[in-house]
């Protein structure tokens, strides 16, 4: 059963030397035991100005410091939680997947989700000026859930066990839907405070070709880009347990 928001636009930290719009669609589906996360990211603008695009996905293995070029980015934690994790992907295929202790506190390589699924596509627009390039990332989550769990159950405090499910305000957008929640949930489930919720924050990095750097992302709730400030964690994701 897969549940979809509508569609998200990126906004840019600061106004980039090109045009260029950013579009995701997050989508989570669990089916029996197993809890898939799918971003796809569309990009439509002056995308030859943009470095690694016009590669083809290659190298399919873990790499550090990709958010140093264009990359794809998502982050997840948990609602009463100092610790979090951060995925990266290239549009080369290379990606990681970091677990941190607290903001950008002690990071280290995860093995909590497998190697993801990773599709691109490029399409030249007529003017050929325009053009439009999708992403797509998508992880198992089904390990990952289970460590989230065992860290609510073991907890000493029986408020982190319950689901203090808070809704952040995400900014408005015109023509884009404004509501924040991927939802997997029972009305059953609910009432036996039966799930697991966390927040999801989406957004990429953006290098040209000039090497000048465009930071994307849903909103950016401080007076820098960085998508590691805890009010940046804005999408809800809610699954059955």
């Amino acid at each position: 059963m897969k549940y979809l928001v509508m569609i998200k636009k990126l906004i840019p930290f600061s106004n980039p030397p090109n045009t260029l719009s950013i579009e995701v669609v997050p989508s989570l589906t669990q089916h029996h035991a197993t809890t898939t996360l799918l971003i796809t990211y569309r990009i439509t603008g002056e995308l030859n100005e943009i470095q690694l695009l016009n590669q083809p996905i290659t190298h399919k293995n873990r790499s550090h410091e990709l958010w140093k070029n264009t990359c794809f980015e998502w982050f997840l934690k948990t609602n009463n939680s100092s610790k979090y994790w951060e995925f990266n992907a290239s549009p080369t295929g290379q990606w990681n997947f970091y677990e941190l202790e607290s903001y950008r506190s002690h990071l280290k390589e995860c093995s909590l989700i497998p190697a993801p699924t990773l599709q691109s596509e490029f399409i030249q627009e007529k003017d050929k000026k325009h053009s439009t390039f999708s992403f797509s990332i998508k992880c198992t989550l089904d390990s990952l859930i289970q460590d989230i769990r065992s860290g609510l159950k073991n907890s000493s405090d029986e408020s982190l066990r319950k689901p203090q499910i808070k809704r952040p305000s995400l900014k408005s957008q015109e023509g884009v839907d404004d509501s924040n929640d991927i939802s997997i949930i029972s009305e059953t489930a609910s009432n036996n405070f039966n799930v697991t919720t966390a927040y999801l924050a989406i957004s990429s990095v953006i290098k040209w070709k000039s090497n000048e750097i465009s930071y994307f992302s849903l909103q950016h709730p401080i007076e820098k880009p960085d998508f590691h400030a805890n009010e940046g964690f804005v999408l809800p994701l809610i699954w059955t347990n």
